[in-house]
């Protein structure tokens, strides 16, 4: 005998994932039953269920029988028919307001019903399932229609919806035709009169005598409110801009020449032109410094090939990129840079934020980089390159005016990090010099 299965749905609405209950029978033997996801039931069947027989159980509530009288010499063309026949019935009783959900096939329209004025004129939904999601009762009115609607009825209909509990309506004792909410006249309750509050007197005013002492008293103290409203309560500012602003060399003594003054001989001979000056001196250490963390970080690195790249997009010659590499490697080679590699601790670029109050009218932020930092024993070790051309006074001269930059940067990692900095030196790449910006 044929096998059949029958599958139990509790849902109306199921997918392929809706988990159901499902047996499969040869004739009156039982051979599967389990409960498994729609989409496999044939599946979780076996070969038995592949071309069995399909029965569904569902729920009673779920189901509307309608019964169709089909005149047996139209019945071909009235089969085909049938299911659009029952999906104007099902969509009889609903009304324009109603909130549905509809399932089914989106296919293009039969020729010539089409509907051009509308933006989905050209198709159709064949519809296979609705649901009934939100019943509303029919309003008074339209508000979606172009249809001009009578405006008593729609202030009536606006007071109804946006009134709570009561709505008071003001009438004028003259001429009341003119008031806009006269509509409601015919519907109010005369017992529900409110009481007449009588005519209504404006609070006294007493003239307050001022003399003009008081006045430009009173003036001196709204300027003086406005001022410290519009005075700043902190500032913020790029810490080497205010380590070299006048007055900034009183934050640090400095260094002294000769002795502290340490300088190092390059390693190896430096590009016989000198680095861009002038404009170009701040591009130009942009791509030193890129080239310096990238050796630092990747020592393997392709540095001419880093240098063309970043130099073609700060605007300089990328026929400067060998120069760029030499002294990059000139600064890798040099004992400072040894002591870095050989540390517990290294840390390049480093973004550093402290808030200041020393010397400053209000509490300042000062922001910078630290170009290298590593921890040795005793303390941290602070390098700052800098990629100026040196004048004649070397770099021991240079270094005095960036000592207050050097120190602040020393006492800003120290509150950062509660730890001490034992060293800090400043390292001019043109040169290959280091010059030692102090000891703590």
């Amino acid at each position: 005998m044929k096998n059949w299965l029958g599958i139990h749905l509790e849902s109306n609405q199921p997918d392929s994932a809706t988990p159901v209950s499902w047996v499969l029978y040869g004739g009156e033997r039982l051979l599967a039953h389990g409960c498994d996801a729609l989409g496999e039931v044939r599946n979780a069947g076996g070969p038995d269920a592949e071309k069995a027989e399909v029965h569904v159980f569902v729920p009673g509530t779920a189901v509307m029988l309608t019964e169709v009288n089909i005149p047996s010499r139209d019945a071909a063309h009235l089969r085909k028919a049938l299911p659009f026949m029952i999906e104007e019935q099902l969509a009889g009783d609903l009304r324009q307001e109603y909130v549905v959900q509809v399932q089914g096939v989106v296919q293009r329209r039969p020729e010539g019903l089409a509907n051009p004025e509308m933006p989905t004129g050209e198709v159709e939904v064949q519809v296979q399932g609705l649901s009934l999601l939100n019943a509303a009762r029919t309003p008074v009115f339209y508000v979606n229609e172009d249809d001009e609607v009578e405006e008593a009825l729609r202030l009536r209909y606006v007071a109804a919806t946006r009134a709570g509990a009561a709505i008071f309506i003001t009438q004028r004792g003259k001429q009341n035709s003119y008031n806009p909410w006269c509509h409601f006249e015919p519907f109010l309750d005369e017992g529900c009169d409110l009481p007449d509050p009588g005519p209504r007197v404006p609070p006294a005013t007493h003239r307050v005598p001022l003399a003009p002492q008081e006045a430009e008293e009173a003036q001196a103290q709204v300027r003086l409110r406005l001022d410290r409203v519009r005075r700043p309560g902190y500032d913020a500012r790029p810490l080497k801009e205010y380590a070299l602003s006048p007055g900034g060399d009183a934050l640090w003594g400095g260094v002294t020449a000769g002795e502290e003054g340490v300088a190092e001989a390059a390693p190896h001979a430096l590009p016989a032109s000198p680095p861009p000056a002038g404009e170009h001196g701040v591009e130009w250490g942009e791509v030193m410094h890129l080239l310096l963390r990238a050796a630092m970080v990747e020592p393997g690195a392709d540095l001419e090939r880093l240098a063309a790249a970043a130099l073609a997009e700060v605007g300089l010659q990328p026929s400067l990129a060998p120069q760029a590499a030499a002294l990059a490697r000139s600064v890798s080679a040099s004992d400072i840079w040894g002591r870095a590699i050989g540390s517990d601790m290294r840390l390049v670029e480093v973004p550093l934020q402290a808030l200041w109050n020393e010397g400053v009218p209000v509490p300042t932020i000062l922001r910078g980089v630290i170009d290298l930092i590593f921890r040795e024993d005793g303390g941290w070790v602070l390098v700052d390159y800098k990629t100026d051309r040196l004048d004649e006074g070397g770099a021991g001269e240079a270094a005095r005016g960036y000592a207050p930059q050097v120190r602040l940067y020393a006492e800003a990692w120290e509150k950062c990090t509660g730890e001490a900095v034992k060293e800090a030196f400043l390292y001019f790449t043109a040169t290959a010099t280091l010059v030692r910006a102090g000891a703590w």
